[in-house]
């Protein structure tokens, strides 16, 4: 049935949960002034606040079922359209309540709707319902007439389960010419609230598991009372940025390892020690810092300091490290700083403006600045000591996406191929909970370090070899930065852009091996994934596993490729596409781009390709697409070769 109501019969309702009068006191009367009415349902700590009804409740029902009691329980049955959020958020500055409730009949005539404003553009506001705006028919009849919110979350998560399931019904509504600001503690560096440490952070790690396990199921029992449309869940996904993928990757994963904030904070430091920057700070001393401790335990650069916002902090320690004020850093002759956080890096990136103004490198971990580094340019040359940053491209993380089609849960065969001292095996490790990972590594020296590391991973199986299209043995060239060493000599332009952390030191003899032989010898039945990076001889080392790719089962191949050569003779991105292409697998992201010089040239790209009919599965049906791997995966028997082993 439509909805008749006239302008003034347009009742609208701001209704949160608060446990801080102090901001119920500082913002709600901007709401009021808007035309909106208020209601609050106060728990934690007492106190005045200016509301239309408030509502006190001894225990906090978490964020969702707080919002479900007051639109089941507290608003009155005039209201058209309940507006929820939090204490710290403020209405849209350009529109009254009235305005924009007309304009939300207009798109949702009969009230079974959500809309959410945008603009703000703080944490990603765009992915998730923060701020909702609830027709009535929404909150009567969505999950079965519950109420607008799955209850069983506690705080968190409940908004992107909303964005899902609004946007799964053809129900939702964004709003980027709509701003809430949301003036969240993290804005302004603050501390953390006693009331969200003691009730909200603890739960976090329950609600993104609660998150994720109902997004594979589709978010059972969201039907809507009464309602004949149908959720598509293909629709809810387009523009997934798998963000509960990642964060719980990264704080909650098998064995608590950190993933790609670690590995990019390790590739961070290792670019600024080659380009010899010796002393650099991070700026953030939250959870992200935290996240990323073990690449400070015996970091490859001087760790000056830690910059933080919150003055409270300051000459405290993090680590053994102290943190200063933005202002003292300034001083501190730095020459790098980091930014240390993912969803609040653009906020540091704007507030690291007076470090660049007197020379210091501002790195970005997750989006690039778009700035030509002026050290880079010398009388019109690339400068040898640069070597540039890779900028993720939507900010996937490969190893996350492995496990569409690969049940993480479940034994998994993994093979690193150009393991180097263990940092991906590091990542497959905190990835998959029952892994055995066969990390091929030619270099000597640095074989020596990924053995004692394995020496504590007994699922990991380090093999000195070379991996290429034959077998017998190779001449191997060790550059001064041994993540650059290869089987190729450099080119011109990789000489160019790396500088000396290409330039050849030596060479070695190495075993090399086909995987195909390597596998028929040590009985090796079965492969899941296979990661390459073996700086220009990916298509050689392809090649020789044809039958690994085809017969064993592998379902995912993540791949360095180059698009401009830096080694003499290095396949291109095209070559190895085609030939994944004809071994029955598809090209399902690219997820890192890197890029070198003064006019920042794409030079060579980080993608995954999976099995083509699971690529297919994650079209039509993702949550199923990793039984296509177990349908298609062989019994496996045979030895493992020793822990440390070098491959005849």
């Amino acid at each position: 049935m439509k909805h008749k109501a006239s302008r003034s019969a347009i009742e609208v309702w701001y209704a949160i949960p608060s446990a801080n009068p102090e901001n119920c006191r500082a913002r709600l009367p901007v709401w009021r002034e808007k035309g909106y009415r208020v209601a609050v349902l106060q728990n934690w700590k007492r106190g005045e606040i200016p509301a239309d009804l408030v509502v006190w409740s001894d225990t906090y029902p978490g964020w969702p079922g707080s919002v479900n009691i007051l639109c089941r329980e507290i608003v009155p049955k005039t209201a058209t359209i309940v507006v929820s959020g939090g204490d710290d958020m403020l209405p849209d500055p350009n529109f009254t309540a009235q305005e924009l409730a007309e304009q939300f009949l207009e798109r949702f005539p009969d009230t079974f709707g959500v809309m959410q404003p945008t603009g703000d553009g703080f944490m990603s506001c765009d992915g998730y319902c923060g701020s909702p705006w609830l027709g009535r028919a929404w909150f009567e009849r969505a999950y079965g007439g519950k109420g607008p919110m799955w209850g069983e979350y506690h705080h968190n998560w409940a908004d992107k389960e909303l964005h899902w399931v609004a946007k799964g019904l053809g129900a939702l509504w964004q709003r980027p010419d709509l701003t809430h600001r949301h003036e969240h503690f993290t804005r302004g560096g603050d501390d953390r609230p006693d009331y969200w440490a003691a009730t909200v952070a603890p739960k976090d790690q329950h609600d993104v598991e609660l998150f994720l396990s109902r997004k594979w199921a589709q978010f059972p029992g969201h039907e809507p009372l009464g309602e004949a449309r149908k959720y598509n869940h293909a629709l809810a996904a387009r523009g997934d940025d798998r963000t509960a993928e990642q964060h719980w990757s990264n704080l909650y994963g098998p064995q608590c390892a950190p993933g790609s904030w670690l590995q990019r904070m390790r590739a961070a430091l290792e670019s600024c020690a080659v380009r010899g920057m010796r002393r650099v700070a991070l700026y953030g001393a939250g959870t992200h810092t935290r996240t990323c401790a073990p690449a400070l335990a015996e970091p490859p650069v001087e760790i000056a300091a830690i910059i933080d916002d919150n003055a409270k902090s300051h000459g405290k320690r993090l680590f053994g490290f102290p943190i200063v004020s933005l202002e003292q850093a300034c001083a501190l002759r730095l020459d790098a700083v980091i930014l240390s956080a993912n969803s609040h890096e653009e906020t540091l990136w704007e507030r690291s403006e007076p470090l660049r103004r007197v020379g210091v490198e501002v790195i970005r971990l997750y989006k690039p600045t778009g700035e030509v580094d002026p050290a880079m340019v010398r009388s019109g040359e690339v400068s040898p000591a640069v070597v540039r940053q890779a900028t993720p491209l939507l900010e996937q993380d490969a190893y996350v996406m492995m496990t569409r089609v690969i049940d993480a849960s479940k034994p998994a065969v993994i093979l690193d191929i150009g393991a180097n001292v263990g940092a991906t095996v590091e990542r497959l490790r905190s990835q998959f909970r029952k892994p055995t990972i066969y990390a091929f590594e030619p270099a000597p020296d640095v074989f020596e370090r990924l053995c004692e590391r394995a020496a504590e991973w007994p699922e990991v199986r380090p093999i000195r070899a070379a991996v290429g299209a034959s077998n017998g043995e190779v001449e191997f060239r060790l550059t001064a930065n041994r993540l650059m060493s290869s089987v190729l000599p450099a080119s011109a332009m990789g000489a160019s852009f790396h500088g000396d952390g290409i330039r050849e030191e030596t060479r070695v003899r190495a075993p090399m091996v086909t995987i195909d032989a390597w596998a028929e010898s040590n009985g090796i039945a079965r492969v899941d994934a296979v990661k390459l990076d073996v700086q220009g001889l990916e298509l050689a080392a392809l090649r020789g596993a044809r039958r690994t790719l085809t017969e064993r089962g592998v379902m995912a191949v993540n791949c360095e490729a180059q698009l401009a050569p830096e080694y003499e003779g290095a396949d291109t991105f095209s070559e190895i596409d085609l030939f994944l292409r004809e071994c029955g697998f598809g090209l399902y992201q690219v997820h890192e781009i890197w890029s070198h010089g003064p006019e920042q040239r794409t030079t060579c790209v980080d993608a995954l390709w999976v099995r083509r009919e699971a690529l297919d599965w994650l079209r039509v049906q993702p949550e199923r697409a990793w039984e296509v791997g177990e349908r298609s995966k062989k019994a496996s028997s045979g030895r493992a070769p020793e822990l440390c082993t070098e491959a005849a």
